[in-house]
């Protein structure tokens, strides 16, 4: 599997974790046991140094990250409501708005078994133009949509969606796409596999878990009650989750309900991606 965007620090008041959505579920991908890869870029600082380190600790190639010598490594300031839930302060520009293309990304994204990505990588017209580019060399396509701040637009949504098999999105993000293409919320499912021959649709829902839509019906989890701590990278461990047992050849619902356990363990802890060994802890 092959990700494609921001790795970044997320800073809170106290802390710093490692996170960025993508590279969030590449973490999850590598600790299911899937072999991946993460395109992305950090500047030639400290925080770009660190990162590469930590990389290395979570076992993932380090050969698609790139280093560049005049933008910082990015950073998103975080803090977290009485609930756990986050707002975000998403720093630009940095490092991983100018990720370049070469032969070698171009193969890895060529032969991988999925290829994922997101609106926030596409903030900046070069990775924008990049990310495009590796859309067309790939059909097994993941979208995280990732709505952040004003980071996207309607017009970026749609050309994204043209190249989705895999859509992934929480109520917000769906609330957002009701709006935008003035279909019903009922409808809306139909409507965008329709127009854009997406093959599974995956939304989060918050405390009232998730649910899968194949085109013939809608498969539904009530999800696993928490004593949330931080949801960041909750729906990122989710979203591994979920791919992984169904590329593992189980059926949706053993995948959504691994995903929904996964998904509501990462909340009680802290940060997007933890070290320890939770595949223990959700069996």
């Amino acid at each position: 599997m092959v990700c494609f965007g921001e790795v970044l620090w997320d800073v809170y008041p106290e802390f710093k974790k490692l996170g960025g959505a993508p590279f969030n579920v590449a973490g999850h991908l590598r600790k299911l046991g899937f072999e991946v890869r993460m395109i992305s870029r950090v500047g030639k600082d400290d925080l770009g140094k660190e990162i590469l380190v930590e990389i290395n600790v979570q076992n993932i190639p380090r050969d698609l990250i790139q280093v560049d010598l005049e933008y910082p490594t990015g950073i998103v300031n975080v803090k977290l409501d009485d609930e756990g839930k986050p707002t975000y302060e998403i720093v630009q520009p940095v490092a991983w708005d100018f990720i370049e293309l070469d032969d070698r990304t171009r193969d890895h994204v060529r032969e991988a078994d999925l290829f994922l990505f997101g609106t926030l990588a596409c903030r900046h017209e070069k990775s924008r133009s990049s990310l495009l580019e590796l859309l067309d060399l790939n059909t097994s396509t993941v979208f995280d949509m990732n709505l952040r701040q004003h980071f996207f637009s309607q017009e970026l949504i749609t050309h994204l969606l043209k190249k989705t098999r895999i859509l992934k999105l929480n109520d917000e993000e769906y609330d957002v796409l009701h709006r935008i293409f003035n279909v019903s919320r009922d409808n809306l499912y139909n409507f965008l596999k329709q127009r854009y021959e997406i093959q599974l649709i995956v939304q989060t829902r918050g405390a009232e878990g998730a649910e899968v839509y194949d085109g013939e019906q809608v498969y539904q989890n009530s999800g696993y009650r928490i004593e949330v701590v931080d949801t960041v990278g909750s729906g990122d461990a989710f979203l591994a989750g979920f791919l992984t047992n169904l590329l593992s050849g189980n059926s949706i619902e053993a995948s959504l309900d691994f995903a929904c356990r996964l998904g509501a363990y990462v909340a009680t802890q802290p940060g997007a991606i933890l070290h320890m060994n939770w595949m223990i802890c959700i069996q």
